[in-house]
């Protein structure tokens, strides 16, 4: 009898063992800002968005199965709300606090509030002088900003719209990345020598959310351990560059 009690006891726990390595097996639903160069390159299909091959890194770091989906980002943040989501990469956005796990940043970019000379910005009160400012719909830059009524902000669903709005004088600025500006403003063939002069609004990290309808254990740790050996402060902009300069220039 002890025997048979032993034996289904060893069964339970191997079942048990087995059940949380499948739910660690299963895809999870992954995605990062919906435009380039985070999710892809237009210039050359087979180049991976700088996002995405930090992501590829962080599936060899844990193993787990990532699937990557381009949603716009409102939806992203809607989608790890409702858990038709698993997890994202984008930049810290509190306002998820109650609906998913922030596992840890892997990275941190330089925002700055891009300008045409003329309405250059010295100091942070004087972007309440300006009539329109671009801004990523949902997503969020820095405090002060996020908070700060008395600005007009513009909804934009990318840092190309943005910019396209901002050479026909429908904006006077724009808020975003270095790297998503950049990328943006030489694909429209700005100057990009304005961001050099953009008004430094601070830094921003980038944190992995884990939908907390999607949150196990296992999963959690093996993540929370590859974000910790992968964190580079500037990492994002480091991979943007380098897919620039080497598998752009592969095609």
């Amino acid at each position: 009898m002890i025997r048979v009690l032993a034996a289904l006891l060893l069964c339970l726990i191997c079942l048990g063992t087995a059940g949380q390595a499948l739910a660690e097996e299963e895809i999870i639903q992954v995605a990062v800002p919906p435009f380039a160069p985070f999710a892809f390159f237009k210039e050359n299909t087979k180049c991976q968005g700088a996002s995405i091959v930090i992501l590829n890194k962080l599936a060899s770091e844990t193993g787990l199965n990532l699937s990557h989906v381009k949603y716009p980002y409102a939806r992203i943040l809607s989608s790890l709300k409702n858990g038709q989501l698993d997890l994202a990469l984008i930049f810290k956005n509190d306002s998820l606090k109650n609906h998913v796990n922030y596992i840890g940043p892997v990275s941190q970019s330089k925002v700055v509030v891009l300008t045409q000379t003329k309405n250059a910005i010295s100091a942070y009160d004087d972007l309440a002088k300006l009539k329109h400012i671009a801004v990523i719909r949902k997503a969020q830059f820095e405090a002060r900003f996020d908070e700060d009524s008395r600005l007009n902000k513009i909804p934009v669903e990318s840092y190309l719209q943005a910019l396209q709005m901002f050479k026909l004088n429908r904006v006077e600025a724009v808020v975003g990345s270095i790297s998503g500006l950049e990328y943006a403003m030489q694909e429209l063939k700005m100057n990009v020598n304005l961001v050099k002069n953009a008004y430094h609004l601070g830094h921003k990290e980038w944190w992995l959310h884990l939908s907390k309808k999607s949150a196990q254990p296992g999963i959690i740790n093996k993540l929370t351990r590859a974000v910790e050996k992968i964190y580079k402060t500037g990492l994002i902009y480091q991979v943007f560059k380098q897919q620039i300069n080497s598998c752009l220039k592969e095609e």
